[in-house]
């Protein structure tokens, strides 16, 4: 039996994509004991996963406390004091490669554990934005832990949990939402600014349902202070809709976004998210694009909207400033569009 220890605890979406691999590597390989070192946001997913594989809680930079950044430094020092120290891993995947990860691949190794770390050079190299290949994220997971000599892995998960009825009607119902209703779950931010579509455009998807469909009800969903302000405007001006913005616990907005006939995500969290739990997408993609590796395994691309433009994808996540002199025009899509790709769905 082995001990085995996977690393993957940065980007919610990309730990998403893990998630059915992880669940098919513990049904498959039942004799083992696996630990995920990851965000503890998702405990609830890992009950609802095989007894052999449990959450080990990454620890996080905390928000508006003196020193942040040293008290962060020494918690992350510490934990890997604490990774060292305690029991030995047979076998270690680590699925990113930022500073924690080399360190962690060091000490690991000095161990004796076998340890694989992944590389995202060739992944993430300039050459793929123009070249586009068919190499995916969720296919680098499972490149790797064949390196282990997992294999025969693939994308399971039983969401009956989330997608019982009456717990979806539960959930519904704490936060006055019609069970019995046409729900749209509509997620208009990203932290990075690149990647989201103009809010002025957003609201007009807003308007549109508010003015034309009595049957639908808009579901806001994301996080933050200044997302909830936003959220809470177009809630003044459209009272149908309804803000779920620091509303729920995580769980719940799973059980929330399962029970809608379609999410409307920028290449976002919510967009793995929902996908994780088989709603539906509206993905609207600017300077990314869905064959970089990042769309959702179970998504038809069909469903995702972007402009055909010469110099688009220019970077993997918006991470590179935009030199047209239409500035961002790829994120210049007509509400319609996004529209009539909803209205396809419900």
């Amino acid at each position: 039996m082995a001990k085995t220890l996977i690393v993957r605890y940065s980007q919610i979406g990309d730990v998403l994509i893990l998630l059915p691999i992880l669940n098919s590597l513990a049904k498959q390989y039942p004799e083992d004991e696996f630990t995920v070192l990851t965000n503890p946001k998702f405990s609830g997913i890992f009950e609802q996963m095989p007894s052999n594989i449990s959450l080990y809680p990454m620890v996080y930079r905390k928000q508006n406390i003196p020193l942040r950044g040293l008290v962060h430094l020494y918690h992350r020092y510490k934990l890997l004091a604490k990774l060292f120290f305690s029991k030995k891993y047979d076998k270690v995947a680590i699925l990113q490669d930022g500073t924690f990860d080399v360190q962690l691949d060091k000490i690991l190794s000095a161990k004796g554990s076998k340890v694989t770390r992944i590389d995202f050079s060739d992944f993430l190299s300039k050459k793929r934005l123009q070249n586009k290949d068919d190499l995916t994220l969720f296919k680098m997971y499972i490149s790797i832990l064949s390196r282990l000599d997992y294999y025969n892995l693939n994308n399971e998960f039983d969401l009956s949990y989330y997608t019982a009825p009456e717990r979806q009607n539960r959930v519904l119902q704490s936060v006055g939402l019609d069970s019995t209703g046409t729900l749209i779950g509509i997620a208009p931010f990203s932290r990075i600014n690149a990647k989201m579509y103009p809010l002025d455009k957003m609201e007009k998807v807003i308007e549109y349902y508010h003015n034309h469909r009595e049957d639908v009800q808009i579901v806001i969903l994301g996080g933050g202070e200044q997302e909830k302000r936003k959220a809470d405007e177009w809630k003044e001006r459209y009272p149908g809709i309804e803000s779920l913005i620091n509303k729920l616990s995580f769980d719940e907005e799973i059980s929330v976004i399962s029970a809608c006939k379609t999410v409307v995500s920028m290449d976002s969290a919510n967009m793995h998210l929902a996908a994780f739990v088989g709603t539906p997408v509206v993905s609207i993609w600017g300077p990314g694009d869905p064959r970089l590796g990042f769309y959702p395994v179970n998504e038809k691309e069909e469903h995702a909207v972007q402009k055909q433009l010469s110099c688009r994808p220019c970077s993997f996540w918006g991470e590179i400033p935009c030199v047209n002199p239409n500035i961002y025009e790829c994120m210049d899509i007509e509400p319609q569009i996004i529209i009539d790709k909803v209205n396809n769905l419900i």
